[in-house]
């Protein structure tokens, strides 16, 4: 099967889809649940801890869901973890408290949502090569066009049948989870793209094309043995750049929950609830450009990809910083674009910049280490934000954290090149 073409499409198509879907809804559903404060009476702090949970739960689970990917393959997973996720939805319908809903969205949509999005990830990976930052652009741009939907949507469907019954709706969209999964064809390598050093099975299967005429095809199955120990390699977790890479990404994630507050915000201000879903709906198609600027720009050869993530974190930081001071609507809008196309093109590059510093063979233990930072970052975040907005009473407070988190993010990451010497001359004493 050849990379970069053909069926490796239908597999941009399923991850866009996925992430229309379960990154759409997360960066949208601010909407939803400064409503579940009013009616399960919350306050920021305890809505912010629900948000971690089912956020975290996405990535803290990535390192297990890409072992049963690996080993029982993606479509299955896929599947399972799309009912699990609309199951957690539906659930959330009959939550009464913030605590219920901890286990309905938290607990159970985390879940299916992680065994939705690291195997989707891996898939694209696997399929692509030379154009592997434009698959990768096209696939994560579902979650700018999910946020870009469902944002009004949202706001439509508590005005028109109520904060409860939104929950079941969303529940039947996310059954499309599904569908994605079933779009997951394995993936056979060819001979040339095989590892070497992999422990190979081959085995003879017959040709289906509707008739019978004695032709075999030889497939090659990695053993499982195999296949695990390509999933994780701890080895990873001694070199110090791929260490403070985990870090400063750690720390950019928590500002993760930034859309939440700037909803908050702009409410705050005297602005309608439909004001505030515009505003993050800019902030999904202004994702959705990034993401998909990102992918062409990142392909050339003469761009330094590293470079440019570094620099997504400043300005998106940057933007976050300025928004609480903004009393002006259109300036406040200016920098939701600004923040939304800066992490669309950071997220982007995330995994061609994995592969690009510690090559295609270790990208499922890189990609599911990164994840699991990432995770911590949405764990600790919005609770930390939520705690300073009671504190003191002020929103613009969380702005301040979130900003301040994507900037110190930017500069760890631009120690990277001192901490690689040192690494270096480590390893020729």
């Amino acid at each position: 099967m050849k990379k970069d073409s053909g069926y490796a499409w239908f597999i941009v198509v399923g991850c866009c889809m996925m992430n229309a879907i379960i990154m759409g809804f997360k960066r949208s559903g601010a909407i939803l649940f400064l409503e579940a404060e009013h009616a399960l009476h919350a306050n920021k702090r305890e809505t912010g801890f629900t948000m971690a949970i089912g956020n975290s739960l996405t990535l803290f689970m990535s390192p297990a869901a890409n072992i049963f990917a690996t080993l029982f393959g993606s479509r299955k997973i896929v599947f399972i973890g799309g009912l699990l996720y609309s199951c957690g939805l539906f659930a959330s319908r009959f939550a009464t408290d913030m605590l219920l809903l901890n286990v309905t969205y938290g607990l159970l949509g985390g879940i299916g949502s992680s065994l939705c999005y690291a195997p989707s990830v891996l898939m694209v990976g696997l399929y692509f090569e030379r154009r592997r930052a434009l698959a990768n652009g096209l696939s994560v741009a579902g979650s700018g066009l999910g946020a870009f939907i469902l944002a009004p949507l949202i706001d439509a469907l508590i005005g028109e049948y109520g904060y409860y019954a939104t929950w079941t709706v969303l529940a039947g969209i996310s059954l499309h989870l599904c569908v994605c999964g079933v779009l997951y064809r394995p993936f056979e390598a060819d001979a040339d793209d095989r590892p070497a050093g992999d422990e190979i099975k081959m085995e003879t299967q017959p040709v289906s094309n509707g008739e019978s005429n004695g032709e075999s095809l030889i497939v090659a199955k990695p053993s499982r043995l195999s296949l695990f120990r390509k999933v994780f390699n701890y080895r990873l977790l001694t070199k110090p750049t791929f260490l403070l890479f985990l870090l400063y990404n750690c720390v950019s994630c928590l500002s993760y929950a930034s859309n939440y507050y700037i909803a908050a915000r702009v409410i705050e201000q005297g602005h309608s609830e439909t004001t505030a879903a515009i505003l993050l709906s800019v902030s999904g198609a202004s994702d959705l450009v990034g993401r998909l600027l990102s992918g062409v720009i990142s392909d050339r050869k003469t761009v330094n990809r590293k470079l440019l993530f570094k620099v997504y974190f400043l300005t998106g930081g940057g933007a976050l910083l300025v928004f609480p001071l903004l009393q002006s609507l259109w300036m406040q809008y200016c920098c939701v674009v600004v923040t939304a196309m800066s992490i669309g093109m950071n997220t982007t590059l995330l995994p061609v910049v994995l592969v690009d510093i510690l090559g295609v063979k270790d990208f499922p233990t890189s990609f599911a280490l990164t994840s699991l930072a990432h995770g911590i970052g949405m764990f600790v975040g919005p609770p930390v934000a939520g705690w300073l907005i009671d504190s003191t009473g002020r929103v613009d407070i969380s702005l301040f954290f979130c900003g301040g988190s994507l900037l110190l993010s930017a500069a760890l990451a631009f120690l990277e090149p001192c901490v690689r010497k040192l690494e270096i001359q480590c390893c020729t004493r």
